[in-house]
Protein backbone atom coordinates (compact mmCIF):
# COMPACT_ATOMS: atom_id res chain seq x y z
CA UNK A 1 0.00 0.00 0.00
CA UNK A 2 1.68 3.33 -1.09
CA UNK A 3 2.54 6.32 1.40
CA UNK A 4 0.29 9.58 1.50
CA UNK A 5 2.74 12.60 0.76
CA UNK A 6 1.69 15.28 3.26
CA UNK A 7 0.23 17.12 0.59
CA UNK A 8 -2.28 14.49 0.39
CA UNK A 9 -2.93 13.79 3.89
CA UNK A 10 -6.30 15.96 4.74
CA UNK A 11 -6.02 19.73 6.46
CA UNK A 12 -7.61 18.61 9.43
CA UNK A 13 -5.16 15.85 9.97
CA UNK A 14 -2.53 18.08 9.18
CA UNK A 15 -3.69 20.74 11.68
CA UNK A 16 -3.69 17.82 14.16
CA UNK A 17 0.17 16.42 13.79
CA UNK A 18 1.07 19.71 13.77
CA UNK A 19 -0.29 20.70 17.50
CA UNK A 20 1.36 17.01 18.56
CA UNK A 21 4.60 17.87 17.21
CA UNK A 22 4.24 22.05 19.07
CA UNK A 23 3.78 20.23 21.97
CA UNK A 24 6.64 17.45 21.72
CA UNK A 25 8.69 20.76 21.24
CA UNK A 26 7.36 22.99 24.34
CA UNK A 27 7.93 19.82 26.43
CA UNK A 28 11.36 19.65 25.24
CA UNK A 29 12.28 23.14 25.31
CA UNK A 30 10.78 23.14 29.39
CA UNK A 31 12.63 19.94 30.28
CA UNK A 32 15.88 21.72 29.02
CA UNK A 33 15.16 25.05 30.50
CA UNK A 34 14.44 23.26 33.90
CA UNK A 35 17.24 21.05 34.03
CA UNK A 36 19.82 24.63 33.03
CA UNK A 37 17.83 26.14 36.04
CA UNK A 38 16.86 28.64 33.61
CA UNK A 39 13.29 28.56 35.62
CA UNK A 40 11.06 26.58 38.18
CA UNK A 41 7.68 25.09 37.47
CA UNK A 42 4.78 26.17 39.56
CA UNK A 43 4.59 24.78 43.08
CA UNK A 44 8.50 23.49 42.78
CA UNK A 45 10.56 24.32 46.17
CA UNK A 46 14.08 26.17 45.02
CA UNK A 47 17.07 24.94 46.75
CA UNK A 48 16.94 26.65 49.94
CA UNK A 49 13.51 25.83 50.40
CA UNK A 50 14.37 22.18 50.60
CA UNK A 51 17.95 23.04 52.70
CA UNK A 52 15.23 24.29 55.09
CA UNK A 53 13.17 21.60 55.13
CA UNK A 54 16.31 19.49 55.71
CA UNK A 55 17.48 21.58 58.49
CA UNK A 56 13.33 21.84 60.18
CA UNK A 57 14.37 17.88 60.32
CA UNK A 58 17.56 18.06 61.88
CA UNK A 59 15.37 20.49 64.66
CA UNK A 60 12.98 17.96 65.05
CA UNK A 61 16.15 15.18 65.56
CA UNK A 62 17.27 16.68 68.16
CA UNK A 63 13.77 17.37 70.13
CA UNK A 64 13.23 13.73 69.69
CA UNK A 65 16.88 12.80 71.34
CA UNK A 66 16.17 15.27 74.33
CA UNK A 67 13.05 13.57 75.03
CA UNK A 68 14.40 10.17 74.79
CA UNK A 69 16.92 11.52 77.29
CA UNK A 70 14.37 12.90 79.66
CA UNK A 71 15.31 16.13 78.84
CA UNK A 72 12.62 17.72 76.63
CA UNK A 73 10.55 19.67 79.56
CA UNK A 74 13.62 21.64 80.56
CA UNK A 75 13.48 25.77 79.52
CA UNK A 76 16.78 25.98 77.94
CA UNK A 77 16.31 23.05 75.90
CA UNK A 78 13.01 24.10 74.67
CA UNK A 79 14.38 27.82 74.20
CA UNK A 80 16.90 26.02 71.98
CA UNK A 81 14.24 24.53 69.90
CA UNK A 82 12.94 27.81 69.52
CA UNK A 83 15.76 29.71 68.83
CA UNK A 84 16.80 27.51 66.06
CA UNK A 85 13.38 26.97 64.38
CA UNK A 86 13.30 31.10 63.87
CA UNK A 87 16.55 31.33 62.76
CA UNK A 88 16.38 29.06 59.96
CA UNK A 89 12.67 30.51 58.78
CA UNK A 90 14.39 33.70 59.02
CA UNK A 91 17.84 32.70 56.57
CA UNK A 92 17.66 34.07 53.29
CA UNK A 93 20.47 32.52 52.22
CA UNK A 94 22.79 29.33 52.11
CA UNK A 95 25.26 31.24 53.79
CA UNK A 96 23.15 32.82 56.47
CA UNK A 97 21.37 28.85 56.65
CA UNK A 98 24.64 27.07 57.13
CA UNK A 99 25.87 29.76 59.55
CA UNK A 100 22.33 29.22 61.69
CA UNK A 101 22.96 25.35 61.76
CA UNK A 102 26.70 25.91 62.26
CA UNK A 103 25.95 28.02 65.27
CA UNK A 104 22.96 26.37 66.61
CA UNK A 105 24.41 22.61 66.10
CA UNK A 106 27.54 23.54 68.58
CA UNK A 107 25.06 25.33 70.71
CA UNK A 108 22.92 22.48 70.85
CA UNK A 109 25.45 19.33 71.48
CA UNK A 110 26.99 22.06 74.07
CA UNK A 111 23.65 22.98 76.19
CA UNK A 112 22.39 18.96 75.65
CA UNK A 113 25.45 17.59 76.97
CA UNK A 114 25.07 20.12 79.91
CA UNK A 115 21.84 19.41 80.72
CA UNK A 116 22.89 15.56 80.32
CA UNK A 117 25.53 15.80 82.53
CA UNK A 118 23.41 17.68 85.00
CA UNK A 119 20.47 15.08 84.96
CA UNK A 120 23.06 12.17 85.79
CA UNK A 121 24.36 13.90 88.30
CA UNK A 122 20.87 14.03 90.26
CA UNK A 123 19.68 10.46 89.38
CA UNK A 124 23.04 9.10 90.73
CA UNK A 125 22.88 11.33 93.44
CA UNK A 126 18.99 10.13 94.21
CA UNK A 127 20.04 6.58 93.77
CA UNK A 128 22.67 7.01 96.55
CA UNK A 129 20.39 8.74 99.05
CA UNK A 130 17.67 5.66 99.06
CA UNK A 131 20.48 3.21 100.11
CA UNK A 132 19.97 2.08 103.51
CA UNK A 133 23.36 2.31 104.03
CA UNK A 134 23.91 6.32 103.96
CA UNK A 135 21.80 7.59 106.79
CA UNK A 136 24.13 5.93 108.91
CA UNK A 137 27.32 7.49 107.87
CA UNK A 138 28.35 10.64 109.57
CA UNK A 139 31.84 11.09 108.83
CA UNK A 140 32.70 12.38 105.08
CA UNK A 141 32.78 9.52 102.08
CA UNK A 142 33.80 9.91 98.56
CA UNK A 143 32.21 7.60 95.81
CA UNK A 144 33.02 7.96 92.52
CA UNK A 145 31.29 6.97 88.99
CA UNK A 146 32.84 6.90 86.07
CA UNK A 147 32.08 4.92 82.51
CA UNK A 148 35.35 6.18 80.27
CA UNK A 149 34.45 3.90 77.19
CA UNK A 150 30.93 3.79 77.60
CA UNK A 151 31.56 -0.04 77.54
CA UNK A 152 31.21 -0.55 81.82
CA UNK A 153 29.93 1.41 85.00
CA UNK A 154 32.85 1.58 87.29
CA UNK A 155 31.41 2.27 91.09
CA UNK A 156 34.00 2.95 93.12
CA UNK A 157 33.12 2.59 96.72
CA UNK A 158 36.14 2.62 98.85
CA UNK A 159 33.80 2.82 102.33
CA UNK A 160 32.06 -0.12 101.28
CA UNK A 161 28.61 1.58 101.95
CA UNK A 162 26.64 0.75 98.63
CA UNK A 163 24.54 -2.30 98.83
CA UNK A 164 24.84 -4.86 95.63
CA UNK A 165 21.00 -3.50 94.53
CA UNK A 166 22.21 -0.02 94.43
CA UNK A 167 25.33 -0.57 92.69
CA UNK A 168 23.38 -2.39 90.12
CA UNK A 169 20.64 0.29 89.96
CA UNK A 170 23.63 2.66 89.17
CA UNK A 171 24.88 0.35 86.44
CA UNK A 172 21.59 -0.15 84.62
CA UNK A 173 20.69 3.70 84.86
CA UNK A 174 20.03 4.47 81.02
CA UNK A 175 22.34 7.99 81.40
CA UNK A 176 24.77 5.52 82.69
CA UNK A 177 25.04 3.85 79.25
CA UNK A 178 26.88 6.25 77.55
CA UNK A 179 30.56 6.82 78.23
CA UNK A 180 31.11 10.27 81.03
CA UNK A 181 33.58 11.01 82.95
CA UNK A 182 33.90 10.77 87.07
CA UNK A 183 31.65 11.65 88.69
CA UNK A 184 32.25 12.70 92.36
CA UNK A 185 29.15 11.69 95.44
CA UNK A 186 29.79 12.96 98.61
CA UNK A 187 27.86 11.51 101.19
CA UNK A 188 27.83 13.22 105.27
CA UNK A 189 25.32 13.37 107.91
CA UNK A 190 24.01 10.70 106.24
CA UNK A 191 22.89 12.88 102.91
CA UNK A 192 24.99 12.26 99.58
CA UNK A 193 25.53 15.21 97.40
CA UNK A 194 26.96 15.32 93.88
CA UNK A 195 29.72 17.60 93.42
CA UNK A 196 30.10 19.18 90.00
CA UNK A 197 34.15 19.68 89.34
CA UNK A 198 34.55 20.99 86.11
CA UNK A 199 37.82 19.69 85.22
CA UNK A 200 40.57 20.78 82.35
CA UNK A 201 39.15 18.53 79.84
CA UNK A 202 35.42 20.44 80.52
CA UNK A 203 37.13 23.50 79.86
CA UNK A 204 39.12 22.25 77.14
CA UNK A 205 35.95 21.63 75.26
CA UNK A 206 34.25 25.30 76.44
CA UNK A 207 37.53 27.07 74.81
CA UNK A 208 37.13 24.76 71.58
CA UNK A 209 33.19 25.67 71.62
CA UNK A 210 33.83 29.11 71.61
CA UNK A 211 36.29 29.54 68.91
CA UNK A 212 34.46 27.22 66.59
CA UNK A 213 31.42 30.19 67.36
CA UNK A 214 33.61 32.73 66.89
CA UNK A 215 34.78 30.95 63.34
CA UNK A 216 31.06 31.04 62.54
CA UNK A 217 30.47 35.15 63.15
CA UNK A 218 33.55 36.08 61.61
CA UNK A 219 31.91 33.60 58.35
CA UNK A 220 28.82 35.53 59.35
CA UNK A 221 30.47 38.80 59.05
CA UNK A 222 32.66 37.95 56.23
CA UNK A 223 29.28 37.21 54.17
CA UNK A 224 27.34 40.07 55.20
CA UNK A 225 30.34 42.41 54.89
CA UNK A 226 30.99 41.36 51.07
CA UNK A 227 34.00 39.26 51.43
CA UNK A 228 32.61 35.98 51.70
CA UNK A 229 30.81 34.89 48.72
CA UNK A 230 26.46 34.36 49.20
CA UNK A 231 23.90 31.91 47.13
CA UNK A 232 20.03 32.49 47.98
CA UNK A 233 16.91 33.49 45.77
CA UNK A 234 16.98 36.96 44.86
CA UNK A 235 16.75 38.95 41.62
CA UNK A 236 18.65 40.34 38.76
CA UNK A 237 18.26 43.26 37.01
CA UNK A 238 19.10 44.71 33.41
CA UNK A 239 19.83 48.09 32.35
CA UNK A 240 19.63 49.30 28.71
CA UNK A 241 19.64 52.26 26.89
CA UNK A 242 17.53 54.24 25.54
CA UNK A 243 17.20 52.55 22.00
CA UNK A 244 19.01 55.03 19.42
CA UNK A 245 19.31 57.41 21.81
CA UNK A 246 23.11 59.35 22.57
CA UNK A 247 22.42 62.12 24.66
CA UNK A 248 23.22 62.27 28.80
CA UNK A 249 19.59 61.88 29.15
CA UNK A 250 19.36 58.79 27.24
CA UNK A 251 21.83 56.03 28.71
CA UNK A 252 22.38 54.16 31.73
CA UNK A 253 24.92 56.86 34.60
CA UNK A 254 26.28 56.11 37.55
CA UNK A 255 23.65 58.11 39.85
CA UNK A 256 21.13 55.35 37.86
CA UNK A 257 22.95 52.41 39.14
CA UNK A 258 23.33 53.77 42.43
CA UNK A 259 19.87 54.68 42.90
CA UNK A 260 18.73 51.29 41.91
CA UNK A 261 21.35 49.78 44.39
CA UNK A 262 20.14 51.73 47.47
CA UNK A 263 16.98 50.55 46.75
CA UNK A 264 17.48 47.00 46.59
CA UNK A 265 19.73 47.65 50.11
CA UNK A 266 16.31 49.54 51.53
CA UNK A 267 14.19 46.46 50.88
CA UNK A 268 16.14 43.95 53.05
CA UNK A 269 18.98 42.69 50.23
CA UNK A 270 21.46 40.85 51.78
CA UNK A 271 23.60 41.08 49.24
CA UNK A 272 24.50 43.40 46.10
CA UNK A 273 26.89 42.71 43.17
CA UNK A 274 27.09 45.30 40.16
CA UNK A 275 28.60 43.94 36.71
CA UNK A 276 30.06 41.05 38.56
CA UNK A 277 31.94 42.89 41.18
CA UNK A 278 30.46 42.25 44.94
CA UNK A 279 29.55 46.10 46.68
CA UNK A 280 31.00 46.43 50.10
CA UNK A 281 30.68 49.37 52.29
CA UNK A 282 34.04 50.75 50.76
CA UNK A 283 32.74 50.23 47.09
CA UNK A 284 32.66 53.26 44.26
CA UNK A 285 30.24 53.10 41.49
CA UNK A 286 31.29 56.06 39.14
CA UNK A 287 31.74 57.15 35.73
CA UNK A 288 34.81 57.86 33.77
CA UNK A 289 33.51 59.09 30.32
CA UNK A 290 31.22 56.60 28.61
CA UNK A 291 32.97 53.97 30.77
CA UNK A 292 31.11 52.79 34.16
CA UNK A 293 33.37 52.18 36.71
CA UNK A 294 32.92 49.82 40.20
CA UNK A 295 35.48 48.82 42.55
CA UNK A 296 37.54 50.60 40.56
CA UNK A 297 37.58 48.19 37.78
CA UNK A 298 35.41 48.70 34.32
CA UNK A 299 31.85 46.44 33.74
CA UNK A 300 29.88 45.78 30.77
CA UNK A 301 27.52 48.19 29.88
CA UNK A 302 24.29 48.35 28.44
CA UNK A 303 22.84 45.94 29.95
CA UNK A 304 24.51 46.90 33.39
CA UNK A 305 23.53 43.49 35.10
CA UNK A 306 22.92 44.08 38.68
CA UNK A 307 22.12 40.97 41.09
CA UNK A 308 20.88 41.19 44.81
CA UNK A 309 20.41 38.40 47.03
CA UNK A 310 17.51 38.62 49.44
CA UNK A 311 13.23 38.12 49.13
CA UNK A 312 12.45 37.99 45.78
CA UNK A 313 9.02 39.29 46.07
CA UNK A 314 9.96 42.36 48.65
CA UNK A 315 12.96 43.48 45.87
CA UNK A 316 11.01 42.74 42.78
CA UNK A 317 8.10 45.56 44.53
CA UNK A 318 10.75 47.68 45.07
CA UNK A 319 11.66 48.45 41.57
CA UNK A 320 8.21 48.94 40.36
CA UNK A 321 8.62 53.04 40.97
CA UNK A 322 12.10 53.15 39.84
CA UNK A 323 11.23 50.88 36.74
CA UNK A 324 8.23 52.91 35.34
CA UNK A 325 10.07 56.60 35.86
CA UNK A 326 13.19 55.55 34.05
CA UNK A 327 11.23 54.04 31.42
CA UNK A 328 8.41 56.83 31.20
CA UNK A 329 10.97 60.11 31.51
CA UNK A 330 14.09 59.06 29.52
CA UNK A 331 13.35 55.65 27.88
CA UNK A 332 15.89 54.07 29.76
CA UNK A 333 14.80 49.94 29.55
CA UNK A 334 15.21 47.88 33.08
CA UNK A 335 14.81 43.76 32.46
CA UNK A 336 14.54 42.21 36.24
CA UNK A 337 13.66 38.92 36.95
CA UNK A 338 13.55 36.49 40.16
CA UNK A 339 15.80 33.45 40.79
CA UNK A 340 15.59 30.89 42.65
CA UNK A 341 19.59 30.58 43.35
CA UNK A 342 21.76 33.72 42.44
CA UNK A 343 25.78 32.96 43.74
CA UNK A 344 27.28 36.36 44.29
CA UNK A 345 31.14 36.27 44.34
CA UNK A 346 33.22 38.04 47.44
CA UNK A 347 34.67 41.31 46.66
CA UNK A 348 38.17 41.80 45.77
CA UNK A 349 40.57 43.19 48.08
CA UNK A 350 42.25 45.89 46.24
CA UNK A 351 46.09 46.54 47.38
Amino acid sequence: MARKSWAEVSPGRQTVVIALLAIVMLGNILMLGRSLNLFSFPGEKNALAIAKEYSTTLISYIERWAGEQGLSGLQTVKDLVARLQYDVNRARSFEELAQVMLNGGASAKEILDMEQAAKRREVLQNIINEDPGISRVRQKVTISISNEQGTEVVVNDPANILSEHTITAIKEHPLCSLAFESITIEVIEGKARAVNIRSLYDHMKALQQETQTLQAELRRVNSLAGFASVTGAGVRLKLYDSPGGYTSGDIVHDADIRDIVNELWAAGAVAVSVGGQRLTVTSSIRCVGPVVLVNQKQIVVNPVVIEAVGDPEVLLSSMDLIINTFRATRGIYIEIEKEAELTLPAAVSTP
